[in-house]
């Protein structure tokens, strides 16, 4: 009796263990499946956040990207699970680029020059460009700064602490280039656009074509080039309610930092063109018709921007100074109270804005002595007469005189039809409405002392007489802007192609 009440025991437990061990698995499986479930949710949330990103990325595991807002990720790019990313400094991957596991990715550097040892809390943003089919191996850190051309391989473990040239594989430490690929072989293979996916299994006619780049290559691309406080998101939100044409408002943070470092010499044109390439040329996808962008951040960029994208237009977006310089100097701008809020690599963009405010004695506009003792009014007033003077120097240096156009702001309304035909948009009712309204208690120019007015006349006097004709009447004295047929006319370009 007592064996077969063990042979009993025996079975159940064999049973039950085994039962266990299904219900284990099971319950494990399951808990796979949730954490699976949610990291895809995480990483489409992350890429949701990326400033611009393409068809067929595909994030294989966990990833840290400190600011995706900073970051340029290309069509048919992969990246490896735990991938860190500091971004803060601005990063660019361009098309069809694997990224293997365990890579580091840095764009700040600390300032060990600063306040404290072995370094203080500010942080120096440093762009990290990656290029078009790039092979990035295993347990690889790239440093700030770094641009790795087209075509390269990175070998395993390899620290990557300067630029790569284009189709050099490198490897070993220190990092040296080992060799070339073959050029006439990657050509070709990028030619008819033979790009590898999951594990390098050829791509189909099919998925590449999902990788059109729509406006920025075959399709229109325009830019809106303006100071701040002059309506650049009026006019992208008013061009973006037309059926075929997507304007997007200030969409690169990248480029308040870019523009600021090319204006006081930080970066020379070569390397600011080259950086240019990687965000907009390398990366950047942009949506099928007539695609845009304004902001105020373009202003000296013009001429890199038309010889990277020979087909591109330009609208020179301008409002009357006066009112310009009173919203910039009732939101504060130039005050010595507003840089104590700058940071040049804060997620949040208002901080990164103050930072990269113009300085006059950077630009070379002043002295270092000048500069501290120009008052902040006449800062603002430079400020419009500086900037749009750079625009209107740029424009008319281009060798197309068809590709741009002069706007201003007050007759916005009044030439949306003929803005929609410089763009070579079907003409249809488009409804123009202000945004971004000074929230701010703004003095307006009316009430300007009379140094104030003085100020203004001497920096800005002459170029309103250019751009704006009629603000002053018969006596001298500063009246409101209006439109006529007459100031039209003589104001060259305004809501029509040049010729």
């Amino acid at each position: 009796m007592k064996s077969i009440i063990d042979i009993v025991k025996r079975i159940i437990s064999f049973f039950a263990c085994k039962a266990i061990r299904i219900y284990a698995n099971v319950i494990l499986d399951e808990v796979e499946r949730l954490r699976q479930q949610r990291l895809l949710i995480e990483t489409q949330r992350i890429l949701s956040r990326i400033q611009c990103c393409g068809a067929n990325v595909r994030i294989n595991g966990s990833i840290f990207i400190s600011d995706p807002k900073s970051v340029v990720v290309g069509n048919n790019v992969h990246i490896g699970a735990n991938a860190y990313f500091s971004t803060a400094g601005g990063l660019t991957i361009g098309h069809n680029t694997h990224i293997s596991r365990n890579v580091t990715i840095y764009t700040v550097n600390h300032n060990y020059l600063g306040n404290s040892l072995p370094y203080d809390d500010s942080e120096m943003p440093e762009p990290v460009c990656i290029g078009r089919n790039v092979w990035i191996g295993m347990n690889v850190t790239i440093v700030p700064g770094v641009h790795i051309g087209d075509g390269v391989i990175v070998g395993m473990g390899t620290v990557v602490t300067h630029d790569v040239p284009p189709l050099a594989i490198v490897g070993s430490q220190p990092t040296r280039i080992m060799k070339y690929r073959d050029a006439n072989h990657y050509m070709q293979l990028e030619k008819y656009h033979r790009y590898g996916g999951i594990n390098g299994k050829p791509l189909s006619e099919d998925e590449i074509k999902d990788f059109g780049l729509g406006g920025g290559a075959d399709g229109q691309i325009f830019f809106v080039v303006t100071t701040g406080r002059s309506g650049s998101m009026t006019i992208a939100h008013v061009l973006s309610c037309h059926s075929q044409i997507t304007c997007l408002h200030e969409p690169k943070p990248q480029l308040i930092r870019l523009s600021t470092e090319f204006a006081h010499g930080l970066k020379d044109y070569e390397r600011t063109k080259k950086e240019l390439h990687a965000i907009y040329c390398n990366g950047s996808t942009f949506p099928a018709g007539i695609y845009g962008e304004s902001d105020q951040k373009i202003w000296n960029l013009i001429s890199i921007m038309a010889e990277l994208l020979p087909t591109s237009k330009f609208i020179w977006l301008i409002r009357d100074g006066r009112n310009v310089v009173a919203s910039t100097v009732a939101r504060g701008w130039f005050t010595s109270e507003e840089a104590k809020k700058g940071h040049p690599t804060s997620h949040k963009l208002g901080p990164r804005w103050i930072y990269y405010r113009l300085d006059g004695a950077k630009c070379g506009f002043f002295s270092e002595k000048e500069w501290e003792r120009l008052p902040v009014f006449e800062r603002n007033c430079w400020y419009w007469f500086y900037v749009n003077s750079k625009i209107e120097k740029q424009l008319n240096e281009l060798h197309d005189n068809s590709r741009w156009i002069i706007l201003r702001l007050e007759e916005l309304e009044y030439k949306i039809s003929k803005l929609l035909m410089f763009l070579c948009a079907e003409t249809e009712p488009v409804q123009v409405a202000r945004l971004n309204v000074d929230s701010y208690p703004t003095r307006g120019w009316e009430h300007w002392n009379r140094r104030e007015k003085g100020a203004f006349e001497q920096w800005c006097g002459e170029a309103m007489n250019r751009w704006y004709p009629g603000w002053k009447n018969r006596d001298g004295i500063s009246q409101p802007w209006q439109t006529s047929e007459t100031q039209t006319s003589n104001f060259p370009g305004l809501g029509k192609k040049r010729s």
